[in-house]
């Protein structure tokens, strides 16, 4: 059935879901390396695999994501962008 087990909240490995691919850009500028490939070449791709897990883990302490911490993380990474 392919790589995309859950298409809902919490994002976990299996998750592909539109915020995985903003989570995975979040991770990225806080200097997450996930890889080369994905349309931009970052590793961001959409898909909440092995790589973006241990960043998660890493930079977030959390091998998930709820939906009231991706809200948090959204209006941080605005501020920060903005």
């Amino acid at each position: 059935s392919g790589f995309c087990k859950h298409q809902d909240y919490p994002l976990r490995m299996g998750s592909c879901h539109p915020d995985v691919n903003l989570l995975q850009q979040m991770l990225v500028t806080m200097g997450a390396d996930l890889g080369d490939y994905g349309p931009g070449k970052n590793g961001v791709d959409g898909k909440f695999g092995k790589v973006t897990e241990a960043a998660a883990l890493q930079y977030l302490k959390t091998k998930t994501v709820s939906q009231a911490e991706m809200a948090s993380l959204k209006l941080v990474y605005q501020q920060f962008k903005g």
